[in-house]
Order: C-alpha cells, then sequence, then structure tokens
C-alpha cells in the first residue's frame, strides 16, 4: 500500500520527479515539463478529455479528485476539429506531447479509469498497434465495438498496482511490464470480484510522439 501511495502521489503531480519519470534518459528523469506541455493539461484537466462530464472522484480508485488524477493522463488525447462542417465521423483523436513523459503503472490506471468512464478514444489510442488482443485497423469500426460492450454491466470499483515493474532493453525494442488487480462488481450486486493482469508495455512512436503502449496482457480471475 505504501508503494502505491508513492506511485498515485506522483500521478497526481501530472510528471515524474523521480526514477519514473521519462525513462528515456536517465539524465532527463528530473526534468520538468515545458510551459507549453502544461498548458495543454491545465486547457483539458476535469473536462473529461471530451467523453462527457467528470466525476469528483477518480474511477482508479485513488480518492482523488479525477482533475488531479486520471484526468492528467487523459487530456493528453487531443480531438481533432472536423475538416469540414458537414465531415462524418470526425477525424481520430491525437496523443500530445505531455503522454510521453508518463510511464506504465501510471497509464494502467488511467486505463482503468477510461474504462469506467468508457472514454473510448482514450483507451483504442492507447494501445499498440503490435496488439493482437484487441488491436482494429479502423479506428471507426473498433471505436463501434467498444462502445457496444465497454465493461457496461459492471461497477469499477478500483485498480491497484501489485508490482511497477521496470523498463527493460531487447534486441527488439523496449517493454515494460505492470501487474495490477483490478476489481469490479456486477451492476446491483454487492460482491466485489476483479480479475489480476500482467501487463506488457511496448515503447513505441504514434501520432508524432514516443510514449508506452499497451501490447498484451495475461489475465488470473481473482
Amino acid at each position: 500500500m505504501k508503494q502505491q501511495q508513492g506511485l498515485l502521489k506522483q500521478h497526481r503531480q501530472g510528471y515524474m520527479q523521480g526514477p519514473l519519470y521519462n525513462t528515456s534518459l536517465q539524465a532527463s528523469s528530473k526534468k520538468k515539463l515545458s510551459q507549453k506541455q502544461k498548458n495543454i493539461l491545465k486547457q483539458n484537466t476535469g473536462g473529461g478529455g471530451g467523453f462527457g462530464s467528470p466525476p469528483p472522484t477518480c474511477p482508479c480508485g485513488s480518492s482523488l479528485p479525477y482533475s488531479s488524477c486520471c484526468s492528467l493522463l487523459h487530456s493528453t488525447l487531443s480531438q481533432s476539429p472536423p475538416e469540414s462542417p458537414t465531415s462524418s465521423p470526425p477525424p481520430p483523436p491525437t496523443l500530445t506531447s505531455p503522454y510521453s513523459t508518463f510511464t506504465p503503472p501510471l497509464i494502467v490506471l488511467s486505463r482503468f479509469s477510461a474504462y469506467s468512464l468508457s472514454n473510448i478514444p482514450y483507451i483504442i489510442k492507447t494501445t499498440s498497434p503490435t496488439n493482437t488482443q484487441h488491436y482494429i485497423p479502423s479506428y471507426d469500426l473498433w471505436h463501434s465495438k467498444l462502445s457496444e460492450d465497454c465493461f457496461d454491466g459492471y461497477e469499477l470499483v478500483g485498480c491497484e498496482i501489485l508490482e511497477e515493474g521496470e523498463r527493460v532493453r531487447r534486441e527488439e525494442g523496449e517493454i515494460w511490464k505492470v501487474k495490477f488487480k483490478a476489481s469490479m462488481r456486477v451492476k446491483g450486486e454487492k460482491k466485489v470480484g476483479g480479475f489480476v493482469e500482467e501487463s506488457t508495455f511496448v515503447r513505441e512512436e504514434a501520432d508524432g510522439e514516443m510514449g508506452w503502449f499497451y501490447q498484451h496482457g495475461e489475465v488470473e480471475a481473482l
């Protein structure tokens, strides 16, 4: 629990100031966000990333206000305006530069919150194209499928990081594994269940930005 509290403290800050921050270079591990990056975060913080009214408490289970927690990651998703007033559907959103400063343990928490809030664009954009379990090349088709079932029958209670893991360099690229427990209950019931998952993230480029993206997960039911 103490480890989790430290992780959430970093999460609340919106950027890393310790060994979890900007893992691409050890020398830059204490670098702060530029003013431009801070402005991007401030612009959308608390706005729910365009998917509805933000909740007062963050769904990840941190007990922090959403605007001071997972919203800091969700707000890195920038929705592009339609090319014309009649264009439909709008172009897919893009990830903005602050996303590259966040590490997999925090992205796990933010993805859990995204599922709770049905923030489908964030779920899609933080998934690697190398994900063979869920990835669909067509953004619109993938969005449609997730819209039909995004844990709608469940109340997502909270997410606990069990093992933060660390960045590992391999010939084929960098990976980072995170183990977490997701707690949830069927809507209308009191019993809390869930699952434990070891998620693998890969570091790659998307929308012109380097970042960590969900590649696959090994799930064990509770």
